[in-house]
């Protein structure tokens, strides 16, 4: 049987995000059913949220983890981590800041997240020249 859906989002290109819980994957599909990215997850999807630019996914897992990939490949852009299960992920106007609720109760604000990756990035790269 196929993969059971148990998480979908649309980003602004018009790709479906989708995340099946039992098989720990995340799948990217045209509108028109052209499939065209998969990647495992080592744990439980619990929410994704598309930027506003359609060029990246924001997943919340169950233990924790908040793992950015790029659309529509799928390529893992970086990993951060809470203290508890990710239950909830909203970005702010234009992608401004990205809200994180989590299964204690707490709630993280990210802001300037496009500026702290690049930052992130830069740093690698001038580590491996």
């Amino acid at each position: 049987p196929p993969p059971v859906a148990s998480e979908a989002v649309l980003d602004p290109n018009g790709n479906c995000i989708i995340s099946c819980a039992e098989e720990r994957s995340i799948h990217v599909v045209t509108l028109n059913g052209v499939h065209m990215a998969r990647v495992e997850w080592e744990v439980t999807i619990r929410c994704m949220v598309a930027s506003f630019d359609g060029e990246y996914v924001v997943c919340g897992g169950s233990d924790g983890s908040i793992e950015l990939f790029s659309l529509p490949g799928l390529g893992r852009k970086h990993v951060f981590y809470g203290q508890a299960g990710v239950t909830s992920l909203e970005f702010g106007p234009r992608d401004s800041y990205l809200v994180v609720g989590f299964e204690d109760g707490k709630v993280s604000v990210c802001v300037d997240i496009q500026q702290r990756l690049a930052m992130v990035y830069n740093g690698l790269e001038e580590m491996y020249i």
